[in-house]
């Protein structure tokens, strides 16, 4: 079981990556179901907003920032208005990325001002979002963080680190815990 998510891990990365020709850095970011470069909002159809979208970006509320700047989020509104962007704070460098829990919560990954992984989750879909949590490791620099969702709707992430080595972590199930780092 082990190797079957570490190999899903894998793949997931791998494929992400190769359809952008060029490893996730500051500049690229791959993350499994989405990806961006530097100075685009990233946007993710959350089904429970009435069908709208939700779109995050780092910087400001008006100004994008990747090294270092915090996590903005505004969302579609039932009349086809937008909220104003809100912070969801936090220091994010380098790279960052998103996924939806099985159960439609949205949570965000990042790295932080240590290197290491954060991240944020919704409480409950299209609800409000819980403080920022460290899930550890480290990150080497100038790369981020990358997505991925297995068959079974666990979110996984992996890194590159300093060691000059993958490094890989997932949910014990979905919505769940977390293993340690692979």
């Amino acid at each position: 079981m082990l190797r079957r998510r570490v190999a899903v891990a894998v793949t997931a990365v791998l494929l992400c990556c190769l359809v952008q020709a060029t490893p996730a850095t500051a500049d690229n970011y791959c993350s499994g179901s989405w990806c961006t470069t530097s100075g685009q909002d990233l946007t993710l159809d959350n089904i429970f907003w009435a069908g709208g979208p939700e779109i995050f970006r780092v910087g400001t509320a008006t100004t994008y920032s990747t090294n270092p700047g915090a996590l903005w989020h505004r969302w579609e509104n039932t009349d086809g208005s937008w909220s104003p962007w809100q912070s969801l704070g936090g220091e994010i460098h380098d790279g960052w990325c998103g996924n939806r829990n099985k159960d439609g919560r949205l949570e965000i990954f990042v790295k932080a001002r240590g290197g290491d992984v954060n991240h944020i989750w919704q409480l409950k879909p299209a609800g409000s979002w819980s403080g920022w949590a460290s899930l550890g490791g480290l990150i080497a620099s100038g790369n981020g963080v990358w997505c991925s969702t297995s068959g079974n709707g666990e979110l996984g992430i992996a890194v590159y680190g300093p060691d000059n080595m993958w490094h890989y972590k997932w949910q014990t199930s979905p919505g769940g815990g977390w293993t340690g780092w692979q």
